[in-house]
């Protein structure tokens, strides 16, 4: 029986894991500036302290759904690819999360700060806790020279 089950069990697993194997990522970071109004959203809410509520789980999902498509889209880019099914999943399972549960938003604060990190370049913008500042979802004009003459 024994003998058995050791037979068995790895062509279980092959079986199993037929048809998931993964090629090779491709893909260089996304510009973040491109996506600024998202990112900006998702983070005014999952770097707040305390339990997400209804309106905040609202906003991150259709935010995160809404980011899922673009990225989704890019041609050529398996890491975009990638991530956009992990927005997909994570976006349609946050208005599911109980708003009395720290853990779930420690949880989705950690899935959103790996997902961020290995979609996008770095950002001096990007909130990393709840003592960052909400930068706004457009990005401000840079600051004009002086004139010459102008006293």
């Amino acid at each position: 029986m024994l003998r058995r089950l050791l037979f068995v069990l790895p062509a279980l697993v092959a079986l199993a894991c037929d048809g998931t194997t993964v090629g090779p990522l491709t893909g260089d970071p996304l510009n973040p500036e491109l996506y600024r109004a998202q990112i900006v959203a998702v983070d005014a809410v999952v770097f707040e302290d305390g339990p997400l509520g209804e309106p905040g789980r609202s906003e991150v999902s259709k935010t995160l759904l809404d980011l899922a498509g673009q990225v989704g889209s890019i041609p050529n880019n398996t890491i975009a690819k990638m991530h956009a099914r992990e927005l997909r999943t994570i976006g349609s399972r946050v208005k599911d999360v109980s708003a009395t549960n720290p853990a779930a938003a420690a949880a989705l604060r950690q899935q959103w700060l790996r997902i961020r990190s290995s979609l996008f370049g770095d950002a001096a913008w990007f909130r990393r806790s709840s003592a960052d500042p909400i930068e706004p979802a457009v990005a401000p004009p840079p600051p004009s020279a002086p004139r010459r003459g102008a006293s």
